[in-house]
């Protein structure tokens, strides 16, 4: 015999189901992460940074900032996305091409 959901069951099963772009954080309570940035690998990470970078310095060279409406603060965005790149830089990956070149550069004398 099947049992009907009430509606809150179905409200709660379709939040659950949909409310899936910030995830609670590992490390810092309060915090969420956002898991559905997808990268083909560090090549792809890397060329977005630099795009996103571009993006950035292009808007700062020749923003016409005095033409956007007042809701909204361009130097703010930018902060934002250059905010953004900095959390996406691979900083641990880096110290481990370094250890590696040591390595390389050991066998190499």
């Amino acid at each position: 015999m099947k049992t009907q959901k009430t509606k809150e069951q179905v409200l709660l099963e379709s939040l659950r189901n949909k409310l899936v772009m910030l995830k609670p954080h590992d490390t810092y309570k309060g915090k969420y992460k956002v898991d559905l940035l997808y990268m083909e690998g560090y090549g792809e990470l890397l060329f977005t940074i630099r795009s996103l970078l571009y993006l950035c310095i292009n808007s700062l060279e020749h923003g016409d900032f005095e033409s956007y409406s007042l809701d909204r603060n361009p130097k703010n965005n930018i902060q934002d996305v250059l905010e953004l790149i900095s959390r996406m830089i691979p900083i641990e990956e880096g110290d481990l091409l370094d250890e590696l070149k040591g390595v390389i550069d050991s066998q190499k004398e």
